[in-house]
């Protein structure tokens, strides 16, 4: 068992390019609550991160953990000791300054398997690996300690622990494999939005929406920041219009399936025009305008959580209130000026506002893709 004050070493990547190459960092635990336990790297002082600071982090994380869990599922406890792991270190931020900007964190599917030759780095623990503010840069990117604890810490800890939840119900639970990147990212921001501190989401799908067609809602590899906006965008329209059915979580999340199957048959839709993957596509490629309040087509608006404070829900015409000064004002549309190609991405929407056209409007996919239209009248 581990005391405040005990001393620990971990294993921490210590590149973005491989998940063999490490550093061993020597942090000391500062909290230890029902669900976590909070470790900081010694490198960091506590004028960069106070122990009150750990504190509040800690107080308010703990609790998440149990709510996460009664939502989405369990946590595999592969060392046994029922808590997850939150390690905050430098290291996380000098891996984001590799790659010219920020991690606020990362989960390790590798830690929940043992250390072996072919698998060196890992923790063989739940451990949710975070950031640290950097007012002085550094380790990285300059972070102010503000910043820092009004808006990236608060949220990755959620963020990375449906990721843990993830990938336990998944692989170990349901035995399939592992979620596509854009669901599952989607998911851990929807998880931010749903335990209260869903701050950092309107600055990214702010950037979705300002050229959707440039981004896939369930392809892609290495989910980017428009990406995640999109997929988190998505999915808050499918949970309200589940009814906000925790049911319809679960079954995203616990099990062996993937992308667009996954989807499907989690919503499990009982309506013959609102079941399938391009059903939903549609209607939601509606709601991103913002131009009806239909509740079939648009987002039910947005709340502050009873708890954090926070806003809930997403808006895509408003003043984000968001701590970055974001403004939304819905989709970047083009003008349409007759015949053109228009490329996107796979399950991606393109936006034309369209005038004074007499001739009849076509629509086709010439490498023979399935696509959709929607024809929206505004005046």
């Amino acid at each position: 068992s581990v005391s405040l004050g005990d001393k620990q070493s971990f294993k921490v990547l210590a590149s973005l390019n491989s998940t063999k190459e490490y550093v061993t960092v020597s942090a000391t635990a500062e909290c230890i609550g029902d669900n976590v336990i909070f470790f900081v790297d010694e490198e960091v002082s506590t004028d960069v991160l106070s122990d009150a600071d750990i504190a509040q982090l800690c107080d308010d994380f703990d609790p998440v953990v149990a709510e996460e869990e009664s939502l989405f599922g369990s946590i595999p406890d592969v060392d046994g000791n029922g808590k997850v792991i939150a390690l905050f270190t430098p290291q996380v931020n000098r891996l984001g300054g590799q790659g010219g900007g920020i991690i606020t964190g990362f989960f390790l599917a590798n830690d929940l398997f043992a250390s072996s030759g072919s698998n060196p780095a890992s923790n063989y623990a739940e451990i949710l690996y975070i950031m640290v503010p950097d007012p002085s840069g550094s380790w990285g990117v300059t972070v102010s300690r503000t910043f820092a604890m009004s808006n990236l810490l608060p949220s990755v800890l959620p963020h990375e622990l449906q990721h843990v939840i993830n990938y336990n119900q998944h692989v170990f639970v349901a035995q399939g494999s592992a979620e596509n990147s854009c669901l599952n990212e989607g998911l851990s921001h929807l998880a931010e939005d749903l335990m209260g501190q869903g701050q950092e989401n309107p600055s990214r799908y702010g950037i979705y929406l300002s050229s959707p067609q440039s981004y896939s809602l369930i392809s892609c590899a290495s989910a980017g920041l428009g990406s995640r906006g999109g997929s988190y965008l998505f999915l808050r329209y499918l949970y309200e219009q589940s009814g906000k059915s925790t049911a319809f979580l679960q079954r995203l999340i616990q099990s062996p399936y993937q992308g667009i199957e996954n989807l499907e048959r989690a919503f499990a839709g009982t309506a013959a025009d609102f079941d399938q993957f391009g059903e939903f596509f549609l209607k939601f490629a509606v709601a991103i305008t913002g131009i009806t309040a239909d509740s079939e087509f648009s987002f039910q608006g947005r709340s502050r959580d009873s708890v954090t404070g926070e806003w809930q829900g997403a808006c895509v015409d408003c003043e984000a209130e968001d701590g970055r000064g974001t403004v939304l004002s819905g989709v970047t549309a083009a003008a349409y000026r007759g015949y053109q190609i228009a490329a996107t991405r796979p399950a991606a929407v393109r936006f034309f506002k369209i005038a004074n056209v007499n001739d009849a409007l076509s629509f086709n996919s010439p490498s023979g893709g399935e696509g959709y239209g929607v024809l929206i009248r505004t005046k």
